[in-house]
């Protein structure tokens, strides 16, 4: 009871300074998550000894934490992307989300067979598990609003908001073939075909673009015809769960469809405002005029996805906090490794940017942006997913700790390593920006539709 109690505690403190410092950290080299971070190693058996958690015992409770920042997050990526499909930042998006990733897991599953020994088959799980980019971890260099329309930063967010759902066809392949899920041979390469790739991808896009066209429709014409209103919150957790939970009992891409209907649900908003801004379609609101503006025929959409977005990024926040906190612990119960640290150096160095640069040929993006593309491949919360939802779907023990430390030391080292560059580099990438506005409004070999 002393120890739950002290824990409750102990979360409470971190949050009240993180409040007291969140402003200042702004403007210092670092991410508000590597304070997360250090917090939970401190707090964690390596240090104090304040809090203790079994990744492998407690299994269920930890995949069920990294589900909720997941979907969060996605929803969130998926609705500030406000830009038409047809502008070329998506074609950006699209091309890292799926050859950049299918090269990653390409020369990482290499990087696991020739640097750690590992058999072809667990060097791709492991490699499926790392490939992919992180949006709850990365909200210093993706969008920062529904109107931010900055290649690297949008490009950044397409990619995690997409590529969470792309992985998990190759997590369930490579998991597959160790444990024999759908038999041998061509049976095998035939279920897993039909049903994780294409059924999974294809199913979670049409249906997370149905229900996001639902939520985005319905409830602003419910609201301006009937006066149906309801809590923005409400909203934002039942387009979530009944999305994510549907997709689910359809066998369909969970993560995919979560994404996909937060952006269906912006392309109306967008549509709907003309493509002006939420805010200029909305314009000020006077303390109890909520409702009028809610129910607004001409305003009930703006005003919806931007209450809807700023409700779930703050939930997003705090499913942050408690992520990163649990990373910190588990690498001070000793969850890292050597091995898993030149990983890490071997995907950041290498991997990414040469899959960067392959998937991004023949694209209009200037030098510094590839760079920075290439650099700013976060890794997170996903990661930390897909080795959990290995250890709860038959991973055979003997990887079961292998895997974790190599992918808590990945994680953490993304995060102290791109979370000391994020502020300098982002601030240089505007001053970029700003240097081509008054010749162009565009950024430079970009075409804006």
């Amino acid at each position: 009871m002393e120890s739950g109690a002290f824990a409750w505690a102990l979360i409470g403190a971190c949050l009240l300074a993180m409040v007291m410092v969140g402003h200042r950290i702004r403007y210092l080299p670092i991410s508000i998550a590597s304070l997360y971070l250090v917090l939970g190693y401190a707090a964690g058996p390596g240090v104090m000894d304040w809090v203790r958690i079994d990744p492998i015992r407690q299994n269920h409770i930890l995949l069920f934490l990294c589900e909720i920042a997941l979907v969060l997050s996605l929803f969130s990526a998926g609705l500030k992307l406000r830009l038409p499909m047809g502008d070329v930042r998506w074609q950006i998006a699209f091309r890292l989300a799926l050859p950049t990733l299918a090269i990653s897991i390409v020369l990482l599953a290499l990087a696991g067979k020739w640097l750690l020994g590992l058999a072809a088959v667990p060097a791709l799980l492991l490699a499926s598990m790392l490939a992919p980019t992180d949006p709850a971890l990365a909200s210093d260099v993706q969008v920062q609003n529904a109107g931010d329309a900055d290649q690297v930063r949008f490009s950044l967010t397409g990619e995690a908001g997409l590529n969470d759902g792309v992985a998990m066809p190759f997590v369930l392949l490579g998991l597959g073939l160790l444990t024999s899920r759908y038999g041998q041979g061509l049976e095998f390469g035939k279920a897993w075909l039909l049903q994780d790739l294409l059924f999974g991808v294809v199913g979670g896009i049409v249906l997370g673009w149905l229900l996001g066209e639902l939520v985005g429709r319905g409830v602003p014409f419910l609201r301006s015809h009937h006066a149906a209103l309801g809590r923005e919150e409400f909203i934002a957790l039942g387009t979530i769960c009944l999305t994510y939970g549907v997709a689910t009992l359809l066998h369909c891409n969970g993560f995919i469809a979560v994404f996909v209907a937060g952006a269906a649900v912006r392309r109306i908003e967008h549509r709907s405002s003309s493509g002006r801004a939420a805010p200029q379609v909305i314009g000020s609101v006077e303390s109890g005029k909520e409702e009028e503006v809610a129910t607004h025929p001409d305003k009930a959409s703006a005003y919806m996805a931007q209450e809807v977005l700023a409700i779930n990024e703050q939930l997003e926040h705090m499913a942050e906090f408690a992520m990163v906190f649990i990373v910190g612990v588990l690498l001070s119960a000793g969850y890292w490794s050597w091995s898993g640290a030149l990983l890490a150096a071997v995907l950041f160095l290498v991997v990414r940017p040469v899959s960067v640069y392959v998937g991004l040929m023949l694209t209009p993006v200037t030098r510094t942006q590839r760079r920075l593309i290439s650099w700013f491949g976060i890794r997170g919360v996903s990661s930390l997913f897909y080795v959990s939802y290995a250890i709860g779907h038959g991973l055979p023990q003997r990887y079961q700790e292998p895997f974790l430390s190599a992918v808590l030391t990945v994680v953490g080292l993304s995060i102290l390593c791109h979370g000391i560059s994020a502020t300098p580099l982002m601030n240089l990438n505007e001053r970029i920006n700003q240097r081509y506005r008054p010749a162009s409004r565009s950024f430079p070999h970009i075409s804006r539709h």
